[in-house]
């Protein structure tokens, strides 16, 4: 299910608000390894992080007094799906085209107008190749927020991530902290029931890609899962 676009300029206000009372925060930028800038040629290579938010720590603890419905959302194989996640981000920054030795030059990438010749070759890199013409890479973070403090961790990570997954609950909240219009939000509605609408329509509000994944029984539906993080990641890219 993608999100239906509704956009709401005051709830996109009420993001960048939050965003502005922690400038040195959102200031920050992140750090791009050397040897990565090398390999595609000096141009600035983006780097998306997709955050995991986790509750395995939080149900472990609270194993006796969660109710009912908090149960059935407990997975035992959230380990399973973050390996899964990990070897499906490696592939997809592997199938950039910088990393094949190929792709276009430093100067092509800064000016918007290519000539005929780099448009050749570029079209002819994708066809031998099936390679990805765009510098950037995905990393993947895992965060237990009852772990994590608020200021600075949680913030650091929530104001830089590009993409959101977690099972349906409070934390896909957090998608408030993503720069409005640019991020991704992939929630798991594992045992969640119909009608919970609820980040659906929080995403919409604020303009994100939304996608949710549909998952029943003891364990998270780790084929779903992949599917829909390739989806938002070829999207937001």
């Amino acid at each position: 299910m993608s999100t239906l676009m509704y956009r709401s300029s005051i709830v996109i206000g009420a993001s960048q608000w939050l965003r502005s009372l922690f400038p040195e925060i959102t200031a920050l930028k992140r750090e791009i390894p050397t040897d990565l800038q090398t390999q595609v040629q000096g141009v600035p290579l983006k780097t998306y992080a997709v955050l995991w938010i986790s509750r395995r720590n939080y149900e472990k603890i609270h194993k006796n007094r969660l109710n009912s419905w908090q149960a059935t959302r407990v997975a035992s194989n959230e380990d399973e799906l973050i390996l899964a996640l990990s070897k499906e981000i490696l592939d997809w920054n592997n199938n950039a085209c910088f990393r094949r030795g190929g792709g276009r030059s430093a100067a092509s990438f800064k000016n918007s107008k290519r000539t005929l010749q780099e448009e050749k070759q570029q079209r002819y890199l994708q066809q031998q190749n099936g390679c990805r013409d765009k510098a950037v890479v995905f990393e993947l973070q895992v965060m237990e927020l009852s772990d994590t403090a608020f200021y600075p961790d949680q913030l650091i990570k929530l104001t830089r991530m590009r993409i959101l997954m977690g099972v349906h609950g409070a934390g896909m909240s957090n998608m408030i902290w993503m720069t409005p219009e640019q991020g991704g939000v992939v929630e798991v509605m594992h045992n969640a029931g119909g009608g919970n609408l609820h980040y659906a329509n929080m995403a919409g509000l604020l303009n994100h890609t939304y996608v949710a994944v549909e998952s029943g029984g003891p364990t998270l539906n780790i084929v779903n899962c992949v599917n829909a993080l390739k989806e938002v990641m070829d999207t937001v890219s």
